[in-house]
């Protein structure tokens, strides 16, 4: 038969298991958020590099 403070014991390592939980369920969606790619500027093109640029209206033909 289990003691008071057993079952007490029991109670708070379940509230702690469901905080957890909570808690380990938001670092995971804060996570999947950083993943995702940001939209490029209007106009903006991709370059040989990778980079996107947007092309400057004082220079034409320049990004």
């Amino acid at each position: 038969m289990k003691t008071q403070s057993e079952i007490a014991l029991a109670r708070v390592k379940a509230d702690l298991d469901a905080k957890l939980s909570v808690l380990d369920a938001h670092l995971k969606a804060a996570m999947a958020a950083q993943k995702t790619e940001r939209a490029h500027p209007p106009g903006a093109r991709e370059a040989k590099d990778g980079h996107h640029y947007v092309p400057v209206s004082k220079r034409p033909g320049k990004f």
